[in-house]
Order: C-alpha cells, then structure tokens, then sequence
C-alpha cells in the first residue's frame, strides 16, 4: 500500500508526543519536594548510585540531618559534598533519633577538641578509663559533651570494655606559701583548700598543667609548677592573728577529731605559722598545733566581762593546786584568776594580795561580770575570784572543792577590782 507524506507526518507526529509524553513523566518523578529526614543507622553508607554495588563515597552518623530530593526505589536521593548521591531509604526517619552510648578512653589522656579535626581547639581532656557518654561519630571523631557543650574525641581511642588502669603514685612537694587546692582541673573550679609550702603531696598522675592529688578522701587537682621532687627550705614566717571565739579549741592535729590540747580565750593574740586548708598552725606550750582559721582575725575584738565568766566556766570541776596556774590541771585561786585574763591579753600577778590593786576599783554595789572579788585574809590567807552575776562567784576554792561556784559573798569582801572595762 502505497504510503503518503502525510502518512508518515502524522506516525512522526505521534511518535514524538509519545517521548515527549515519556520525558515529562521521568521528569515529574525525578523532580520532587525536598523534605527533611534523620539518619537512624549507626553509620548509613553514602553511594554514588541507587545501589548496593555502587562506590561508597561517604557514611552518615546517627541521628544526621539529611535533605531528601526524593527516592529511586529503596533509595533516596541525597547531595553530599556538591553531588547528588543515595542511601538507602528503611535507614531514614522524619523525626531525630536520640541514643547515647558508654564508651572507655584507652589513651593515657584524650584530647577533647571543639571540631571534629585536629585543628579543633583543645577544651580538655579525659584520663585513662574515664566512662564517656557518647552520641554518635562523624568520621573518625566521636560526639562527647564536655562542660554542657557538645565536642569531639578521636575515636580509636575509646573502647567498649573498660580497660584496667594501673595507679602509680609519687610525692611532690609544695614550693608555693599557699597552693590552691581545686575540685577540677580548671581554675575558674572550686577552692577546696590548700597545701603550704614545703607539704609533701601523694600524686596520682596529671591532666594538662594540673597534677591529680587526694583531699579529704576525695581526688582534687593542683597547679604542677608549684611541685617539686625535692623538698623547699621553707622561711618561717609568722604572723599575728586574735581569736573571735569565747574559747578557741587548740588541736594536736589539723582536724577536728584531732586531740584537744588546750584552748584560746576571746582576743587573744596568737603567733600564727600558715594554714593547712581550714586551718591554722600555732606554737602551744612549745608544740605546733591547729585551730580552726575562721575564728581568727586581723583586727582585735573587743572583750567584755561576759567573755570572760564564758571562758573561765568551762574550767568549773578541774583541780585545785597550791602554787599551780594550769587550768586544766591544777591552778590555786590567783593563779586561776591570773590564767583566765591572760587568755584575753590581760597581765595579772600571781599573788591575790597583788591582784586588790589590778585594774579599776568598782563598789560592791556596782560590780558586774567578769570583775575580780577580793576576800579579805583567813587566817593570813588571801582569796580572790571571777563574779559571774547572780551573786555568784567561780574560783579555786580548795584542794576539797577545786574550780567551783559559790555565793559572791561567802566571806569578807575586801574590793571589787574592773579588769575589762
């Protein structure tokens, strides 16, 4: 049959609207809605082509945002560093996944970055065996949080087991007068105490600048470049301080389970050595000793007669002994009189006769706690004693009665005697 020109025009036309109809169906397919996805896979492979053989060019950490520029079967089409690329599609969600994980650090100390690269700022680091919660890696780096920031770790330097750690110590000593004692490795961290000069510290390794130390039973951090391996010749240097305290309790030991050994009265002015974290060193009866640094001041208080009944009270049931000015183990009546005041920087004699002419005279009338009473003689024997109000008077009556409360006016009154004005 014989074929005209339209003929074939009108088959060419056909043929043509049939692609044409063919390019736009591919075309609306490939040319979807961008939409958001989440990777849900530990590490999702990133391939060149919608398939399994195609070159891997990449991978996706957990919970990575991803814009998905529609899907080819069971992948879906992606750009990744300027390409269209696929992954597979079951390994997506539209909602971020959040999982945490435990890893171990193997490393002696691990450098915590601000970026996932080496070029990263280092913020920290963590010590061998530290448990770090982990969310997620990004190439070789591994997300941490580290001071409520999220930063990054290498990580072939982690572990899923917890490797053993071998803890060596090793003594430094302090050559700073005071060195600052921190509850991290940081120092805008926690004063928690400090170490004077000349201490002898056990090491358990360092961080950075810092040297890893045990405080109060707990691991804390000081400054390495004020430790030595040998130790200073410390200066002593000292330094006056006066106590605030009705009674300062004196320790044998930097503690307060440490043995008591005495006590300051208010005021009183006390030669200082340096400190030990809350704590002061002092010389007692030729021994150094503690007391707690809070009730010690620059300036010195004032005292008043109140003060001194408070402090001379506690003595109330201690010895009574001739010649004797121990308060705890024995001190006759002036030298009971005498040991109270010098407790607050006040200067008495020995003697009760001598004592009648101490201070400023105050009649009867007017006497008032903290005054001195001044018996007259007994069978040639003086008394004197510490009015506490109440007509009421402490003293050390006898080797029979020891430090003990009476009447104020048991017997002959000679004067009343103002010490503390």
């Amino acid at each position: 049959m014989k074929k005209t020109i339209t003929h074939y025009l009108f088959h060419g036309f056909a043929l043509g609207c049939l692609i044409f109809g063919l390019i736009m169906t591919v075309e609306s397919k490939d040319v979807q809605a961008a939409t958001t996805k989440y990777v849900t896979a530990s590490a999702l492979n990133i391939r060149k082509a919608a398939s399994s053989s195609s070159a891997k060019v990449g991978t996706y950490s957990k919970g990575t945002k991803v814009t998905s520029y529609g899907t080819s079967g069971s992948w879906t089409k992606v750009k990744y560093q300027g390409y269209y690329r696929y992954v597979l599609s079951q390994y997506l969600s539209s909602t971020k996944p959040v999982t945490t994980y435990t890893r171990y650090v193997t490393a002696s100390s691990l450098v915590i970055r601000s970026k996932a690269s080496t070029s990263g700022t280092k913020v920290g680091s963590y010590s061998k065996g530290t448990a770090v919660t982990c969310y997620g890696t990004s190439g070789s780096w591994t997300k941490v949080k580290y001071n409520g920031t999220y930063r990054y770790v290498l990580t072939k330097y982690l572990s899923a087991t917890k490797p053993s750690v071998v803890t060596t110590t090793y003594t430094r000593y302090v050559t700073a007068s005071s060195l600052v004692i921190r509850s991290k490795a940081s120092t805008s961290s926690t004063k928690v105490g400090s170490y004077s000069k000349g201490t002898a510290v056990t090491c358990y390794g360092t961080s950075g600048s810092w040297t890893k130390v045990k405080y109060n039973g707990v691991y804390r951090y000081v400054l390495t470049q004020y430790l030595s391996a040998t130790k200073p010749i410390a200066s002593v240097s000292t330094y006056t301080r006066y106590v605030t305290a009705n009674s300062l309790n004196i320790r044998a030991t930097a503690s307060t389970s440490g043995k008591k050994v005495g006590s300051y009265g208010k005021g009183t002015a006390v030669t200082c050595y340096g400190t030990s974290g809350s704590w002061t060193k002092v010389k007692y009866n030729g021994s150094y000793c503690y007391v707690m640094t809070s009730y010690l001041s620059v300036t010195k208080p004032s005292v008043n007669g109140s003060d001194i009944v408070n402090y001379a009270m506690q003595f109330v049931g201690n010895p009574y002994v001739w010649g004797g000015t121990s308060l705890t183990k024995g001190a006759d009546c002036s030298g009971f009189t005498m040991s109270v005041f010098a407790n607050f920087g006040y200067t008495l004699p020995h003697s009760s006769v001598g004592q009648r002419t101490c201070g400023t005279g105050v009649s009867w009338a007017n006497k008032q706690p903290g005054d001195l009473i001044c018996y007259e003689a007994i069978n040639g024997v003086s008394h004197v004693g510490i009015y506490i109000g109440n007509n009421q008077v402490v003293h050390a009556g006898s080797a029979a009665t020891g430090i003990h409360v009476s009447t104020a006016n048991y017997r002959p009154v000679n004067c009343v005697r103002r010490i503390v004005k």
